[in-house]
């Protein structure tokens, strides 16, 4: 990669990060949205997002769902070369998945289990599906019975 797109990188995500925290001061929930989705673009680009994988962290205790989504994604692509992030992440997640919304719930316990062999412990994500087996919603239950048969098949 050319020196001037890594320059133009590390300065898009350093307005990015800037904007973010303004959006976060303000709850602005249209542009945490945006700023996310520029993360998520760069990250899957092939980008080095670390100087904001914090701030994300951060907004897994955001009340709207797609925010909330979009760091779960994020924290997963990059799980594997920021270990640390996903041990701030963990506890998030699984306070989540007590959530009283439906949606939360089976969002967050889909997070975890895409955090798989980066959790710090196999008890929480087995807690977690235990748990969430257990549920009174459906949706919820699909997804740990989700995790449960991938696991078996892989």
């Amino acid at each position: 990669m050319p020196m001037a797109c890594k320059k133009e990188r590390d300065l898009d995500l350093t307005l990015i990060l800037r904007n973010l925290q303004i959006a976060e001061n303000n709850h602005d929930f249209r542009s945490m949205r945006g700023c996310l989705f520029e993360v998520l673009h760069l990250s899957n680009s092939g980008c080095n997002v670390s100087s904001v994988l914090p701030a994300v962290v951060k907004l897994l205790a955001n009340s709207d769902v797609f925010i909330k989504r979009a760091a779960g994604e994020i924290i997963a692509a990059n799980a594997e070369h920021r270990p640390e992030i996903v041990l701030l992440a963990t506890n998030t997640l699984v306070q989540d998945c007590q959530d009283l919304n439906p949606v939360i719930r089976s969002l967050s316990l889909r997070t975890l289990t895409s955090l798989g062999k980066s959790l710090p412990s196999s008890d929480v994500l087995s807690s977690a599906v235990t748990q969430c087996l257990e549920d009174k919603s459906p949706f919820v239950k699909q997804n740990a019975e989700n995790f449960i048969l991938y696991k078996s098949s892989s």
